[in-house]
């Protein structure tokens, strides 16, 4: 019986499927502008560029030191509203 009760309970022979659920919710077309304005910048911001650098050093992959820099850069358009401070 406990043979019986065991298989039962497999991960296999479960019937119902459950899709995981994303930590959060992102747009696609979003993060791409983000990573192309990021890429841009380190061409033509000195800042973004040291900050890139910065990064790099630090031992992250360009990849990774993008994102970053992506991030960075989202920050600002919000402080103002984090701030409740006039732009």
């Amino acid at each position: 019986m406990a043979d019986l009760v065991r298989s039962s309970f497999s991960a296999r022979n479960s019937a119902v499927k459950v899709a995981p659920i994303p930590a959060t919710i992102s747009s696609k077309p979003l993060k791409l502008g983000c990573y192309q304005s990021a890429f841009c910048a380190i061409r033509t911001d000195p800042a973004s560029n040291a900050f890139h650098r910065r990064k790099r050093t630090e031992g992250k992959r360009h990849h990774q030191a993008l994102i970053a820099l992506a991030r960075r850069r989202s920050n600002v358009p919000f402080a103002p509203l984090r701030t409740r401070q006039p732009y």
